[in-house]
């Protein structure tokens, strides 16, 4: 048996309960059944059975029972955006014909790699070092070696066009013109957005209470005076929301 499966005492304990019957030809003739494993697996010719519920079951598989460790969270495997709901993926293709002087790509080189991988839509890389990070979409497998840069014209064309500027101009050893705004970093767009909320609330009359109850947690509508008075989440409401108001009427 695996080492890897994990199950419960409850498990076990549904196990122990199960007639016989339900248990026939799970275990292909491999003796007594022991794991929560053995109810869902099978290996005779016919179709396979309706898996047992043996436990805890996943929120997303479609309501099957799973044999691991639920508490181990899945977003310990990499997840890959699509370029398309990203502005921060640089696309890359092989360079058309008649382009000679290019300069070819060594990820190992460029940085740490801390990515690269190959799926159906291509070869997905990303690599940081003193620059930042940059992640690669290479749709041809001469990209590497004759790279050229893919921006589609879509609503998002500017923020590609920044991100993809910033890696070209390290690759070449350029130096970005001083009046180039920076890239807008999931962060600070998340900064923006709660400040253009705080604004939205206070064109609304909410006071900084609200605000924060609304952007921050909603206890702060049962805090006591005294304990508002001196709270962080009133400092960071006012802040947000004299920020908003900057922002949207200047000043």
């Amino acid at each position: 048996m695996p080492s890897d499966i994990w199950y419960s005492e409850t498990d076990l304990a549904i196990l122990r309960t199960l007639p016989a019957s339900a248990l026939a030809g799970a275990s292909c003739g491999a003796g007594p059944v022991t794991s929560a494993i053995i109810v869902t697996s099978f290996c005779g010719p016919g179709p396979a059975p309706t898996p047992l519920f043996c436990g805890r079951r996943s929120g997303t598989d479609g309501g099957y029972s799973f044999v691991h460790n639920p508490d181990v969270p899945i977003t310990r495997k990499p997840v890959i955006w699509r370029r398309q709901d990203t502005t921060r993926i640089i696309s890359l293709t092989d360079a058309p014909r008649g382009f000679a002087d290019l300069r070819s790509l060594d990820f190992e080189a460029m940085g740490h790699v801390l990515f690269d991988s190959e799926d159906d839509a291509g070869r997905s890389v990303t690599v940081t070092g003193s620059f930042g990070t940059f992640s690669f979409l290479l749709d041809d497998p001469a990209a590497a070696k004759r790279p050229a840069v893919v921006i589609p014209i879509d609503p998002h064309y500017r923020s590609r066009c920044d991100e993809a500027r910033r890696f070209v101009s390290h690759h070449l050893g350029f130096k970005l013109p001083s009046r180039m705004s920076p890239s807008i970093t999931p962060v600070r767009s998340l900064n923006l957005i709660r400040r253009l909320h705080a604004y939205d609330l206070y064109r609304a009359g909410a006071d900084e209470r609200r605000i924060a109850a609304v952007l921050i947690d909603p206890r702060a509508l049962t805090m006591s005076w005294n304990e508002w008075r001196d709270h962080t989440w009133r400092r960071t409401a006012k802040d947000w929301r004299d920020e908003g108001i900057a922002l949207v009427e200047g000043g």
